[in-house]
This record gives structure tokens, sequence and C-alpha cells, in this order.
């Protein structure tokens, strides 16, 4: 009848990241029936932070299977059941994205023991797992590990179960509707061939005619968020029209704000707008005439911005020493001053890699 389950992840969005460790625990309502956990291989690195957090490490997943090798059997053990998670949304929608990188449209009713402890368990100081198992005296042993803390909502659920009516309960099923479908050109194998990087994206109609530019900090993140999360007339329609997309690394952020207003300006996309700048900063304070070396789009390139008497000049990307070819690497900018604010924050943060004065 239930699934409870857990799962870890390398991150905290379900279309970037991927999960590392997965548990679930069939129950009847009475009692656990059935249980399933594994590690799972997300294929790439896991953060420093998550694994602090977690436990996890690349060596622990290194030999775990794959998603794809374990997802028969979650599809057969989550058969007719409902699934049941503390934060539920986010679990599923982790799950839900795996399933939709292989093709399948994976799709289970579910019931989030977060929002349900809220209406029969009242009165507690935090309903976060960690902290309402404690006041409830429900004992987690390794928290942030998905058999545990799956084992913990299953004692959870059990005491909604037994403190709660069954028809309050079963008003709290969250009913799946259709996921908002993407279009055909995001096919699961280009979204995973779309960079993390930052960069700028091209949206194009049936007919090879531009529809949009957009800079992205994440290029992947932004083209999902885009087309899943944008609202409004313009919007909805570029989503209609949309057919093929095109992407262009560029390193950092801050190039990939200069590459969209050129290709904005040069190409002119169908429903992009060309705003007058308001430009505050005419001159970079404290800096005269130097070569800003950043990040480039691979891990053998440098990005280069050009600043002469403390205004932007130029852009560029150098393979070899960036002090000995950078001028035939350089290409110019008329008024890069609206740029400035985001030189002025990258020098502020530290995000390049050294400044050289000219």
């Amino acid at each position: 009848m239930y699934a409870i389950l857990d799962i870890e992840t390398t991150g905290g969005n379900a279309f970037t990241d991927k999960i590392t460790e997965i548990a679930i625990y069939l129950h009847n309502g009475e009692e656990i029936t059935g249980s399933f956990s594994s590690l799972i291989n997300p294929e790439r690195s896991i953060p420093v932070f998550v694994s602090r957090l977690t436990g996890i490490t690349d060596e622990m997943v290194s030999t775990a299977p794959r998603f794809h090798e374990v997802a028969k059997q979650i599809v057969e053990l989550t058969d007719g059941k409902i699934i049941v998670a503390h934060n539920a949304p986010n679990d599923y929608s982790f799950i839900r994205a795996e399933f939709r990188n292989l093709g399948y449209d994976y799709s289970r009713d579910s019931i989030c023991t977060h929002i349900l402890s809220r209406k029969i368990l009242p009165g507690q100081t935090s309903y976060s797992l960690g902290k309402l198992c404690k006041s409830l005296n429900i004992d987690i042993k390794s928290r942030h590990r998905a058999a545990d803390d799956a084992l913990a909502t299953v004692q959870l659920f059990e005491m909604i179960l037994k403190n709660g009516e069954l028809a309050v309960i079963n008003e709290h099923v969250k009913i799946q509707e259709q996921e908002v479908q993407l279009p055909a050109c995001l096919r699961p194998e280009v979204l995973a061939a779309l960079p993390t990087q930052p960069g700028i994206f091209y949206l194009y109609n049936k007919n090879g005619e531009l529809l949009f530019i957009h800079k992205a900090y994440n290029l992947r993140k932004g083209v999902l968020d885009f087309v899943i999360k944008t609202r409004g007339s313009k919007g909805q329609r570029i989503r209609h029209e949309l057919f093929d997309i095109k992407h262009e690394p560029c390193g950092n952020d801050t190039i990939a704000a200069i590459r969209e207003d050129e290709e904005i300006k040069l190409l002119k996309p169908l429903h992009n707008r060309i705003h007058p700048r308001q430009v505050r900063v005419k001159v970079l304070p404290g800096i005269n005439s130097s070569l800003i070396v950043c990040k480039g789009r691979r891990d053998d390139e440098q990005g280069l911005l050009l600043i002469e008497q403390g205004r932007l000049c130029g852009y560029g990307f150098s393979n070899g020493d960036s002090q000995k070819n950078w001028k035939e690497c350089i290409k110019p900018i008329k008024n890069g001053s609206h740029f400035h604010a985001m030189i002025l924050r990258m020098i502020k943060q530290r995000r390049f890699d050294k400044m050289i004065s000219l």
C-alpha cells in the first residue's frame, strides 16, 4: 500500500543533480513488508560539502550501480503503492527526473509526512525530520543516510497513522498531475550534453528562425528553468514554437553577459528586446590599464578582459601565456561601461585568476 522512502543526492536541484543513495520500505499500514536500499553511482563527483553532510564519498559510489541498473526494481517495488517521504515533493522530483533521463514517465501518488505531521501532530517546535524525530523519541542512527532516514520516516508515519483518521490522511494524498511536457528537442541526450558552466543559449523555431537568446550562469539549469518555469505570454509563445536549441559556453558570467549583448544586437532574435542601457559607472575605480585573467571555456583556456584607462575595451580567450599573445586574442568592445558593475563584483569576490598591469 505504501512505499516509504528517502534519497541522498549530489545537490538540491532535481534537473542538474543526481541521486547517490535510495532506500525504500514497503508498508501495509501496519508493518514493514519489504525493503530495498542501495548506493547509486551518480556518474559525477560529489561536492565536498555534500560528502561532509551525508558521509557518502566518490569512492563509496564508484562501484555502486548506476540508476538505470536499479530502475526496474524501483518501478516494480513501488507499483501500485503510494510514495511516502518527508518532504515528498523534493524526493519524488529527483526520482522522476532520473526516470525522465531514461525516457520513462514515472508517476506515483504521494504523501508528505512533513505536511501531514503538522496536521496530525500539532504543536511541535520544528517539523524537520531530525528535530521532529528527536522530540517524538524516534531514534535516527545515521542522519542524512537514506536507509536510516527512511526507517525514521516509517516510525513517524506509523505514529501519524495511529493518531490520525484515515480520511484525513487520504485527503493529503497528492494525485500526480501530468508533468510539464518538454519540447522534443530537449531529449535526455540533449540535456545531458548541455554543460553546467556559464554561457548563452539560442532557441530556434522549425523554420530555423532565431526566437530568443539568453545568458545563464549554468547552461543546463538555465535552459530547463526557461522551458519549465517561464511564465507570461511571451514565454508560452516561445515554448510553443521551440524546435531546436544551441548553446555557446563562455567560461564565466561576465563574458556570457558580453556575448549575450553582442549577439542580440547582431542577430536580432524575434522575442528579445534591446533595452537602452542606463550606465552609472563610467570608469572602473582604482583600475587603470590591466588585463584580467579569468576562467575560460575549458581547463586549458583562460578568459581575458582588457581594461584601458578604467574602461572595459575588449574580451577574449587564450590557450597559452596570456601575457605573450593576449593582443591577438582580444575582440574590441565599443562601449563596455554597462558591464562595469559585473567586473567590480568579480574583483570584489576574487572570481578571477590574476590581474596584469599593462
